[in-house]
């Protein structure tokens, strides 16, 4: 594979990566944020126990160790 290609390709997910912990952080702080919920501790503690929420989120960004190993 071309050098080139591997860094463009690792840079991308590692981008996305980013982007998708961004999104992780953004849930937390809407969480507190949004006057609707009256209890934002509930669903904050919630998406933290969920295994379709925290757990996966933290399954899929894990793979930033790539940039490392390119």
């Amino acid at each position: 594979m071309d050098v080139g290609l591997a860094s463009a390709v690792t840079t991308l997910w590692t981008y996305t990566d980013v982007a998708h912990l961004a999104h992780v952080l953004m849930q937390f702080c809407l969480a507190w944020c949004v006057k609707l919920v009256r209890y934002a501790r509930a669903v904050t503690v919630h998406y933290a126990r969920s295994v379709k929420g925290l757990c996966f989120d933290l399954f899929i960004i894990r793979g930033v160790n790539r940039a490392f190993n390119a």
